[in-house]
């Protein structure tokens, strides 16, 4: 991963909301069951969520450089891809990839890179 591939860029220590939503604005898509961020040498750590958004924030705020976040989805008949986007930023920088890549439909686990600078 590199801040060219990432899903999402932000400032190191950045605390924000990202958002799965549909690609067809009419449709639905998966709901979030979990999320875990991942990062090299630390351990797992659990994050708050809601349906189609997680959070990343104190104390667990966006580290340096690659981390992942890996969601557990369920989809169902009809969903259709999911967006990956950024909703409010609470502190620091975070912008999604251009364009905003996405989570494809049955893709268990689902993966959003991060990147921190």
């Amino acid at each position: 991963m590199s801040e060219d591939t990432a899903d999402i860029v932000g400032s190191r220590g950045s605390e924000f909301k990202f958002t799965l939503s549909p690609d067809d604005p009419a449709g639905t898509t998966g709901i979030i069951k979990k999320a875990t961020l991942k990062v090299t040498g630390q351990a797992d750590k659990e994050l708050p969520f809601s349906a189609h958004e997680v959070t990343l924030r104190d104390p667990n705020k966006l580290p340096a450089g690659d981390s992942l976040v890996v969601l557990s989805i369920l989809w169902g008949p009809g969903d259709s891809d999911a967006i990956i986007d950024v909703g409010l930023v609470i502190s620091g920088s975070a912008h999604p990839a251009d364009p905003k890549h996405f989570i494809q439909v049955d893709d268990v686990p689902g993966f959003v890179q991060l990147f921190g600078k």
